[in-house]
């Protein structure tokens, strides 16, 4: 390593994530609805066509998630010759495309599959062997054995970033049955380091994905992923069990009030109004109701996102709920039509779309398909949300087996497609700054660091991403204590927050989400009575308050003992821009009723509402007549 490196940039890392989909989307798509295509997933149409039966389609079982190891760095020498990289891949699990999660294993720890259903192998690489020695074209190459039948494909390894291609994936098939192999090399090594202003890197670890169907396999078998060139490789047992017929579903349907499928991440761009906001990624979600055919006169539907779902949203615009005569043998809907919003049903959202309530008009004897999408992290954590149903104000199980009177459903959130890469957090302190209501990230947050020594230091301002990363802390520094961390400056519009956060500095480095809430305030309006006699002749009168010269919110009632009313949690800053909103009060209810209204002691935070009554002069003249003597 040349001396004249510098240090600050030398442990600039990454990490690759290569998640090789060696297979169309269609294939991807088609197993998550068993027959049906991609269209059909996407726009949710009325008639299902799954194969799957009930029990695979509505599996909620969330395997543990693979914890993968943290990324290290690229050699600067990355133009020398390309060589194989061997004994790259050091473990590999089976996954299902169908639930979006590890594939079933028995008692013995062998894997059981479904015929024809589609799997695959998630390879997890760690290219240690190769520190400071990786050039542009150096690749590592697996084969997989027949019977199984391998998913052909190749496309770029992207840095969402930089939208640099780091690396290709070329997967080849050996034909039906006859397995295939995997190509991966690097590239643009040179673009990446530049991009990311860094002299070299150390390091590469991740995982990547080879898609593969299987007829049936009776008895467990060995499939060894080989190191093409040396003997190196993994071994995973597995058997496949023959897809059973197509029976009858009437006998489960009957005992179902509701049921949650799918949830798979899939590339579907959209865009919100509602959310004011675009994403390219969705996990669509579709939940079959009153399959049983139940009578009631008051159906509900809650639904909220599971804790632990990051910044995931329900997408308004996407919601469809469907109604036939009853649940098909395809699992979709006879005679199905779409309903209508407003007539046949209501829906309200939570303020941060992370919850919805439904109530379906005149749903007696009836079914429905509720079709809807959520956004997508992306980022391979694993997400979900829960549903419930009230039939008559009474919670009802999930169906006749199960009493559950909730389902939650979760699903990873990770298109096992592409690449992405990360920084490795080595000896760093890295902060995730959101919004703690809507869990988007914040820019602007500035973070100050009192290392064990006392000394202290600053963090770059948050991007856009809401993270900053801390320059690398020397081992000896780290190993004599905590570092506290608190924030100086706030992100626009929200409070600075005053915790002082301890954290130990190691060498996987440490990662500490931080929340601010939006800057509010409050508003007080004081009632005065004044000019009259009779307090008990006092009129009832509301306040309403306004922000911005608006109404905002509903008219409250001013008490007639101490006439103080409150208002909290306001927000602080108008709309869209970073000037304070100005709030006063409006009374209502005293017309003609002989009070004249007063405003008075206005300030940014309380007014005073001042009602006099108002006296008035009569002037009466008298008038004699008649009369002889005055």
């Amino acid at each position: 390593m040349k001396e004249n490196v510098k240090w600050a940039k030398l442990f600039a890392i990454l990490m690759l994530i290569f998640s090789v989909l060696s297979g169309p989307l269609e294939a991807f798509a088609q197993d998550v609805s068993s027959a049906s295509d991609v269209e059909e997933l996407v726009s949710s149409s009325v008639n299902s066509s799954s194969n799957d039966d009930a029990n695979e389609n509505a599996s909620s079982e969330s395997e543990e998630e693979t914890s993968f190891p943290q990324a290290q760095a690229l050699n600067t020498n990355i133009n020398g010759t390309p060589k194989a990289l061997h004994n790259a891949v050091r473990n590999a699990i089976v996954w299902d495309y169908n639930n979006a999660r590890e594939a079933t294993k028995d008692e013995d720890g062998n894997y059981v599959l479904r015929e024809g259903s589609l799997f695959g192998f998630e390879m997890q690489f760690d290219l240690a062997d190769y520190d400071y020695n990786l050039n542009n074209g150096d690749y590592f190459e697996y084969e997989i054995p027949a019977p199984l039948t391998v998913l052909a494909g190749s496309f770029d390894l992207i840095d969402s970033p930089t939208g640099i291609a780091v690396g290709v994936a070329e997967v080849t098939s050996n034909g039906p049955g006859q397995g295939g192999s995997v190509h991966i090399s690097i590239q643009n090594l040179e673009k990446y380091l530049e991009a990311k202003k860094a002299d070299t890197a150390y390091g590469v670890r991740g995982s990547f994905f080879v898609q593969f169907k299987s007829d049936t396999i009776k008895t467990p078998v060995t499939i060894r992923l080989k190191d093409k060139g040396s003997a190196a490789g993994v071994n995973i047992v597995l058997k496949v069990n023959p897809r059973g017929p197509v029976t009858d579903n009437g006998p489960y349907l009957s005992g179902e009030n509701f049921n949650k499928l799918w949830g798979v991440m899939i590339e579907d761009p959209w865009e919100s109004v509602a959310l004011g906001t675009t994403g390219n990624y969705v996990h669509p979600w579709r939940v079959r109701l009153n399959a049983s055919l139940g009578k009631y006169n008051k159906y509900v539907v809650y639904d909220e996102i599971s804790q632990g779902s990051g910044d995931m949203q329900f997408i308004p615009e996407s919601f469809r709920l469907l109604s036939g005569k009853k649940i098909n043998q395809n699992w979709g809907l006879d005679d199905g039509y779409e309903l209508e919003e407003g007539s046949d049903y209501s829906i309200s959202f939570s303020d941060n779309y992370t919850k919805f309530k439904m109530t379906i008009f005149n749903p007696s004897g009836k079914p429905f398909i509720l079709d809807y999408k959520t956004t997508a992290p992306g980022d391979g954590s694993t997400v979900g949300n829960v549903i419930s149903v009230q039939g008559d104000d009474k919670p009802l199980p999930n169906n006749a087996v199960n009493n559950s009177t909730k389902e939650e459903v979760r699903r990873r959130s990770s298109l096992t497609e592409g690449g992405a890469i990360q920084l490795n957090v080595a000896y760093r302190i890295v902060i995730n700054k959101v919004d703690a209501e809507t869990k988007k990230p914040l820019a602007g947050a500035v973070f100050k660091v009192t290392d064990p020594d006392g000394n202290e230091f600053r963090l770059a301002p948050t991007g856009t991403d809401g993270s900053t990363i801390s320059d690398k802390i020397k081992d000896t520094l780290a190993a004599k204590g905590t570092f506290k961390i608190q924030e100086e400056t706030a992100p626009a519009g929200y409070e600075l927050s005053n915790d002082v956060t301890e954290v130990t500095v190691t060498e996987t480095g440490v990662i500490r989400t931080i929340e601010n809430k939006k800057r509010s305030t409050g508003f007080k309006a004081t009632k005065v009575w004044a000019g009259d006699q009779d307090a008990s002749k006092r009129p009832s009168v509301k306040f309403q308050l306004k922000r911005d010269g608006a109404n905002y919110g509903d008219v409250k009632d001013v008490p007639k003992a101490g006439g103080v009313v409150t208002w909290s949690n306001l927000p602080y800053y108008q709309d869209g821009k970073t000037d304070p909103s100005v709030y006063t009060v409006e009374e209502t209810g005293v017309e003609g009723t002989g009070y004249e209204v007063a405003y008075s002691d206005q300030t940014a935070t309380s007014a005073t509402v001042t009602n006099t009554y108002r006296n008035t002069e009569f002037k009466a003249t008298k008038v004699w007549a008649g009369d002889q003597d005055a």
